[in-house]
């Protein structure tokens, strides 16, 4: 379906009208009633399994949950999902008290100010570029981490895209790290993803030794002072 949608200006001042949930329920997309009442049971659902009515203190927990539900059912591909119209869309006129209720009112960059912020897009491609085959795996390997984690592998899809092997290996990897140090350690990622930004402008992991395993072993190995 080709989206028309209003201007910044428009979406601003609309946004910005909204001080309840209830003021977001406006002008939703009856066309996707469907699909509403599906992110509304997992966004429901999601809440009752935390046990948590708000998402102050809860909101990579929630994020993570919902995200991963959310990826499961809506079977979207990546070309519809790489265009910001669909999640702006979402966002405004399909779900906007799911967005509210995550970010309260004012949050323009998470409903259409910032492609790379827009956050049901954000939590689309961190599930997908962290995918490890099923859900309980990929909960596994994304449990321990923070919303820090979000931004730091979606923001930085490198001046050719993504490379879904290589950052679907990376999670894992990470994830084994912090296994083994008993903790998600936010600076460390942010360093590993900007190193890895620089040695992709020289290095193709796929010719590495090892392939796309044995490139982030390097990476590892690198910050950790073992090479």
């Amino acid at each position: 379906m080709s989206l028309k949608l209003p201007n910044n200006e428009e979406f601003h001042n609309k946004i910005e009208s909204w001080r309840t949930i209830d003021d977001t329920l406006q002008e939703l997309d009856k066309d996707y009633l469907d699909e509403r009442n599906l992110l509304l049971k997992i966004h429901e659902e999601s809440k009752a399994k935390l046990g948590i009515e708000h998402a102050k203190g809860n909101e990579y927990r929630y994020d993570l949950m919902f995200g991963l539900r959310m990826y499961e059912n809506l079977r979207i591909s990546p070309r519809i999902a790489a265009d910001n119209k669909h999640w702006i869309h979402r966002s405004v006129y399909v779900v906007p008290d799911i967005v509210f209720w995550r970010w309260g009112p004012n949050a323009h960059e998470r409903y259409y100010k910032v492609p790379a912020r827009i956050w049901l897009k954000t939590l689309w491609w961190y599930i997908h570029l962290s995918w490890q085959g099923n859900a309980n795996d990929t909960f596994r390997v994304l449990e321990m981490n923070s919303t820090d984690t979000i931004v730091q592998l979606v923001e930085r899809s490198g001046t050719h895209g993504y490379r879904l092997k290589l950052c679907r290996v990376l999670m894992r990897q990470y994830y084994e790290y912090c296994k083994n140090n008993g903790k998600s350690d936010a600076d460390f990622f942010r360093r590993l993803m900007k190193l890895n930004t620089a040695r992709l402008a020289a290095i193709e992991p796929a010719l590495c030794e090892g392939e796309e395993e044995g490139y982030v072993a390097k990476l590892f190995a690198a910050l950790e002072g073992r090479s």
